[in-house]
């Protein structure tokens, strides 16, 4: 049974397979809910879903920046993240249960797929149509 090492901040918080995850003990030792525990689940969750082959597109092998990038799919979903853009990083961090450090990252994905949306020249003739 192939195995992947979790890890996160350059520390080792957990082990997933196909079928099962043990997360470090000293993220285990955290309450349910904890921001930390519940990204690290989801961290775990796409090394399973690696393993599985259940992610079109995605690589073979797990890749820490996917992993994160997963779990802030999953845990911060854009239109409501986006709905609730205005508060402070703290807030969204609180109201999304993530780490702080993720509030960011999350604000950087969105503004870039934005952006990039904004410059297919389709979209913005169908803006414009909209707003005569």
């Amino acid at each position: 049974m192939a195995t992947t090492l979790i890890t996160y901040q350059r520390q080792i918080v957990g082990i997933a397979g196909a079928d099962r995850f043990y997360l470090a003990p000293a993220i285990d030792e955290l309450a349910d809910g904890d921001s930390l525990k519940t990204f690290v689940c989801f961290l775990a969750l796409y090394a399973r879903d690696v393993h599985t082959g259940t992610l079109p597109g995605d690589p073979y092998c797990y890749l820490p920046c996917r992993g994160e990038r997963y779990a802030r799919e999953a845990l911060m979903p854009a239109r409501e993240f986006l709905a609730a853009g205005r508060r402070s990083d703290r807030e969204l961090a609180e109201h999304f249960q993530v780490p702080l450090e993720q509030i960011a990252r999350r604000r950087q994905e969105l503004a870039g797929a934005r952006a990039t949306t904004a410059k297919k020249p389709g979209l913005r003739v169908a803006r414009h149509q909209r707003q005569r």
